[in-house]
């Protein structure tokens, strides 16, 4: 099962996915696209990941876009996302359709719009955090079961070819990687909301 994150107006929602989403992204993600093997400490903690070279290139399952493996070790959850990214995108695609989905082997995981209210074309920046674990998303965390994650980057349409949303230098994600299905030092860090300060530009 995957779950929707977006930030609107300092909110974090959820909506449920079905059944032939599931399974196109899992396809999409392992037989289609040709996943980034991303360098990786094994075991619980905070995994920092710099997506400054990821693109966008086509809707989620293309073989077009950009993947990024992460090897966390086995039988580990996802419990918590924060991010820090300024991305750029060109007409005639929104900021707001910038789409990351993070997901294990199986294809669960959470889908993240972190523009999710920014409603045009061009340059923006947004900084947040979600507890998976406690913050509106019960029970959300997700397992690892076989130690892969994968990270695509995708968009809802591709109306014309090449990438068309990039990232600038210096922009992150970070996964809390818990043992347990429990929340950890990120879950922490983004205090009571579960989010951070949000900015735009």
């Amino acid at each position: 099962m995957k779950f929707q994150i977006g930030v609107v107006a300092g909110v974090v929602s959820a909506c449920t996915f079905g059944a032939q989403a599931e399974i196109s992204s899992a396809l999409g993600l392992l037989i289609a696209a040709t996943p980034i093997d991303v360098p990786t400490a094994e075991g619980a903690g905070l995994v920092d990941v710099d997506v400054s070279s990821m693109v966008h290139n086509n809707i989620q399952g293309s073989s077009w876009n950009k993947v990024m493996k992460l090897d966390v070790g086995e039988d580990l959850w996802v419990t918590g996302l924060s991010w820090d990214l300024s991305a750029t995108t060109i007409d005639p695609m929104l900021l707001s359709d910038v789409s990351i989905a993070i997901l294990n082997s199986s294809g669960d995981g959470v889908i993240l719009t972190p523009f999710s209210d920014d409603e045009f074309t061009g340059s923006a920046t947004s900084s947040s955090g979600v507890d998976l674990v406690n913050l509106r998303h019960s029970d959300q965390e997700f397992q690892i079961s076989d130690g892969e994650i994968y990270i695509e980057f995708f968009l809802p349409f591709n109306p014309i070819p090449g990438p068309e949303a990039t990232y600038a230098l210096g922009s992150m994600l970070s996964l809390e990687i818990s043992s347990v299905p429990a929340p950890g030092a990120l879950a922490m860090g983004l205090g009571a909301l579960g989010i951070a300060a949000r900015r735009r530009r």
